[in-house]
């Protein structure tokens, strides 16, 4: 993808020392309003990571300027047109010293009072900005597997000494309506493990994959588009297309992580709410509902829909079919620029189209899709990119053994290299908190891989309100196998449930409720059928072990998950495809 033209910087980011250049700015008391003029009513600009303490390092020592005032974040805000701004509280001492932790004291007196879940009251007078205190996790224990984000929680209560994150997401996700995950997310762009572990600046989010696969996290942070490491293409899509790939849904967004003194927004994340009122409880709720499209400056702006659904949308099809969709650019009071506009299919562009546009111009892109298999597509130019919108065909989940299968392999290598990381007192946690994100990748895994002899699949996944749950196995089917396990994806996240195992088949499947039930419960309780309770964890994974006795070579199963809804959708039952099975 081309670009002709520079990213623009403030003039008065040339004035040295850096906070004199935001001095500069806020004496003149102007900026160009160069946001595009026609984006859509309910979208949203936000960042979702500013700061009011700010870090320079005077070589070894860390010596930083005076924090921000939130009036002076708010004013910031107004000058460079962010509407919903998070002011995370971290503790910059600590980047220089992981194993004594210093400025804790600090943190707790100063700062920790700061988050409450409410709005600052520097902007509760202004209706058009939000300005709303968070946490970053840095300069903390745990930052050492990467940095975290925890938005729109009522406290910053967390372990301070914890060791890793799944912890810390636990306490803030508490709160309910907390949005949390990885700040300045990237990658290895390439299917390579990482080049290094416990690199000095701690910046990969190294348990990234694990903490989205146990349900522990939601989102991974962009703060930049042209992310590089010597060697190796590093880049934030890395990161989240794998994720995509393997059958995750990370929230995006994008934050500034403005402590050098750069300014607030110049990268930034559009959410689309149902109003076009600021409120931060609304931005982070449509963030987390994938509704979001980033820009790493403020004026361009990136719109998607396909088939008229906005972005973090499902589109269910019966069978492969061709989607139309539409992506609109919209460029503010800028110099023109020139750029190509593409569409990416589960990580490969499948349509594309230059264009040359004038300042407040916009440009649309009408384009059409093949899809034949569950996947997800987004839009991007040089300097924006949408959120997925997801595509079910025959209510089969997103799974590709190609991403699935790495995310796996690299649970095995950063396993195998703990020993770069302080994980004194919390080893064996860790592991096991790894080795269950890998047995969530290689259930996803292997549903894109061919079933073992004697299984086949039977029917669909029903009733599910967040995309197809699914049935699957981990070993042979075959007499004597006493560490067959049969698991569950992608079901509700800490949900009850059944497993449902019978002698006999309803091949059409049984409706019930909402859903279809394929194994035949029409005979006597533990004679034909037994239903045995089943649970959910965090990330909607479940697997139970059934041990298969030497002596059953040729017995028919038929086997299903069967899950409790929460009603939010009007739905109160779901249940995965089945399993058909006659034992090698």
């Amino acid at each position: 993808m081309q670009r002709l033209r520079a990213h623009r910087v403030h003039p008065a980011l040339s004035i040295f020392p850096a906070s004199l250049a935001i001095a500069a700015i806020l004496a003149a008391g102007a900026v160009a309003q160069n946001m595009p003029t026609s984006i859509p009513p309910g979208w949203i600009s936000g960042d979702t990571h500013a700061h009011m303490q700010k870090c320079r390092f005077c070589g070894s020592t860390f010596c930083p300027d005076p924090d921000e005032t939130p009036a002076e974040l708010y004013a910031e805000q107004v000058l460079f047109q962010v509407a919903v701004t998070s002011n995370l509280i971290w503790n910059p001492p600590g980047i220089l010293d992981h194993d004594n932790l210093p400025g804790l004291d600090e943190f707790a007196s100063t700062y920790v009072p700061m988050v409450t879940g409410d709005e600052d009251a520097a902007t509760q007078g202004d209706p058009s900005h939000v300005l709303q205190t968070g946490v970053e996790v840095s300069g903390f224990a745990a930052s050492q597997f990467g940095h975290i984000v925890g938005l729109d929680i009522e406290d910053a209560i967390f372990d301070v000494d914890a060791k890793y994150a799944a912890p810390i997401f636990d306490a803030f996700r508490i709160h309910p309506r907390a949005l949390v995950g990885y700040a300045h997310a990237g990658w290895v762009d390439a299917y390579e493990m990482p080049p290094w572990y416990g690199y000095p600046n701690r910046v990969l989010p190294y348990l990234a994959a694990i903490d989205l696969a146990q349900g522990k996290a939601q989102l991974i942070e962009v703060n930049t588009f042209n992310q590089g490491m010597p060697n190796k293409a590093f880049t934030w899509t890395g990161l989240y297309y794998k994720l995509l790939n393997a059958g995750l849904r990370p929230v995006l967004v994008a934050g500034s992580d403005n402590c050098d003194w750069t300014t607030i927004g110049y990268i930034r994340c559009y959410a689309l709410t149902d109003s076009s009122t600021p409120s931060y409880d609304r931005w982070t709720a449509a963030a987390a509902a994938g509704r979001t499209s980033l820009a790493y400056n403020s004026a361009e702006f990136l719109q998607l829909t396909l088939e008229d659904h906005p972005v973090g949308d499902q589109i269910d099809l019966a069978a492969p079919a061709t989607l139309h969709g539409k992506a609109t650019f919209h460029l503010g009071a800028v110099d023109p620029i020139s750029d190509t506009l593409e569409i990416v299919q589960d990580g490969q562009v499948v349509s594309s189209e230059p264009f040359t546009l004038s300042g407040n111009g916009v440009k649309e892109f009408a384009f059409s899709v093949d899809v034949a298999r569950s996947g997800w597509i987004v839009a991007r130019t040089f300097e924006t990119h949408t959120a997925a919108i997801y595509v079910v065909v025959d209510q089969k989940p997103i799974a590709r053994a190609l991403d699935a299968g790495y995310w796996s392999a690299y649970c095995d290598d950063i396993s195998a290299h703990l020993d770069h990381f302080d994980t004194e007192g919390s080893t064996q946690a860790i592991l096991d908190h790894i080795a269950g994100a890998k047995r969530v990748f290689d259930a996803l895994a292997a549903l894109d891989s061919p079933l073992p002899a004697g299984v086949s699949r039977l029917g669909t996944a029903s009733g599910s309100v967040r995309g197809p749950s699914a049935i699957g196995i981990d070993g042979a089917a075959s007499a004597g196998n006493s560490t067959f396990k049969v698991n569950c994806v992608d079901a509700p996240p800490s949900a009850e449930g059944w497993f449902i195992l019978g002698l006999t088949k309803v091949p059409a499947g049984e409706k019930h409720q909402g859903i279809r039930v394929y194994v035949d419960t029409s005979g006597k309780l533990n004679e034909t059928f037994t239903v045995v309770p089943v649970h959910s964890n965090e990330g909607g994974y479940c697997e139970l072990s059934i041990p298969i006795p030497p002596n059953k070579q040729g017995l028919p199963a038929v086997a299903q998950f069967v899950w409790r809804e929460d009603g939010s959708a009007g739905r109160w039952l779901s249940a995965t495809d089945a399993l058909d099975a006659v034992v090698q």
